[in-house]
């Protein structure tokens, strides 16, 4: 009895509330946002609040990072070196494992591989940074932590004091570093490779020369902004990227709308970039052909192969035949 008489004092209370607003619809508001709608900036702000790196990087950190003038996946690269690589000493760590030999650097043999240690300390990373284009004492790199040290090497004129007119292609050095460390590591772990540090190092002088003078074309003929096709049509871009031996194609259609229509990627032995190009411009047009497109702009930035698509004179040989 009790029990029923409370909850009829529940509801006569409950009854005697009145709608602020009435005959207002519910609807889901994003809180992040002030606006209560979805963003992806807002989200990205909202998980950079809970991320592990968040504490030393400061707003100002990150649009420092993203703000430098290199390749995007570079940009990206130094960010996942933080905390977002799958270090063995970290897997090991969230595992509980007791395995000590599965959490060793496999380059050097020796320290737990964490990202301090395999970017920084291991002594096959020193001797990259000691021979890089710029070259660092990584060893003695003030800072207990991989979060503060990328932090100074995407901010060398604040605390490494670089001119300015020299800080991108410091970072650009320190980015391909640490590219081509984690590039290696990874042909040790996944493809049984030994390490060879002579390699590694032409690998750093040169790729250091091919970046260095793609941006100097870019910034003299200034940067092409990507423009959405006309209604009713596809526009497909096309890229190949070639190391180590092996060539990586993608394809991305896209509409009218700007929105992602089919995506397609592709690896393969080759050594030739014209031929990977080649490559990957062939397999877009099969993509289109199997869909059914009929009118799909195609663009891809190798010149010679864009000269012998379209002059009728050029034979194209076995570079455009499937």
């Amino acid at each position: 009895m009790k029990q029923q008489e409370i909850e009829d004092e529940l509801a006569e209370a409950i009854c005697r509330f009145h709608l602020l607003v009435p005959r207002t619809k519910d609807g889901v508001l994003w809180l992040s946002e002030a606006s209560g709608i979805f963003s992806v900036k807002s989200a990205y702000r909202f998980l950079l609040q809970d991320s592990i790196s968040s504490s030393l990087f400061i707003e100002g950190d990150w649009v420092a990072l993203w703000k430098i003038k290199i390749q995007d996946r570079f940009k990206l690269l130094l960010w996942r070196a933080m905390d977002a690589f799958p270090f063995k000493g970290k897997i090991c760590a969230l595992l509980n494992s007791l395995d000590s030999e599965a959490s060793i650097c496999p380059l050097c043999g020796v320290e737990v591989e964490t990202g301090l240690h395999i970017f920084f300390r291991c002594f096959v990373a020193r001797v990259l940074w000691g021979e890089a284009v710029w070259p660092l004492d990584a060893y003695h790199l003030q800072g207990d932590n991989i979060q503060s040290i990328i932090r100074m090497l995407s901010q060398p004129r604040r605390f490494l004091h670089i001119d300015k007119e020299m800080q991108c292609d410091f970072s650009l050095s320190a980015a391909i570093v640490v590219d081509t460390i984690w590039f290696g590591r990874n042909r040790v772990v996944h493809q049984g490779m030994d390490v060879n540090i002579r390699d590694f190092i032409i690998m750093v002088h040169r790729r250091f020369l091919e970046h260095s003078q793609t941006w100097r074309i870019s910034a003299m003929f200034g940067c092409k902004v990507w423009c959405p096709p006309s209604c009713g049509q596809l526009k497909c871009n096309v890229d190949v990227a070639l190391r180590g031996g092996v060539a990586v194609l993608a394809a991305c259609f896209r509409d009218s709308g700007d929105s992602l229509c089919r995506l397609y990627t592709e690896q393969f032995p080759s050594i030739n970039s014209l031929l990977g190009e080649s490559s990957s411009l062939v397999a877009a047009i099969n993509i289109a052909s199997n869909m059914d497109w009929d009118k799909v702009d195609f663009e891809f930035d190798c010149q010679l192969l864009t000269r012998m698509v379209l002059d009728e004179d050029t034979l194209c040989g076995p570079l455009l035949l499937d």
